[in-house]
């Protein structure tokens, strides 16, 4: 939970190079839209994996979306081997 003094954290600022609106990144991270421009919801996730610590990843991603955010198909396009091989770790203790 955060406090009412701590600001939520803006997912506009994972996408500093791209003018996104905030609104529609967090239409897109609750799943009410496909795509905002060229990023779809796995590159959401695959972004704020790669930019995020594991608790503040937990803390914006919906319990009921994580298990999407941890597929295969976000995991595979984080670039750094060794994040990929923490996240296939954490999905293996979560899900299975």
């Amino acid at each position: 939970m955060q406090s009412k003094d701590i600001p939520k954290f803006k997912l506009s600022n994972l996408f500093w190079d791209y003018k996104f609106r905030e609104e529609e990144l967090q239409a897109l991270l609750n799943g009410d839209l496909e795509r905002v421009g060229h990023i779809d919801r796995y590159g959401l996730y695959a972004r704020i994996l790669t930019s995020m610590g594991w608790y503040q990843v937990i803390d914006l991603i919906p319990e009921n979306k994580l298990e999407d955010a941890l597929s295969e198909q976000v995991i595979n396009k984080i670039r750094f081997k060794d994040l990929r091989e923490k996240y296939h770790f954490a999905k293996r203790l979560l899900f299975q």
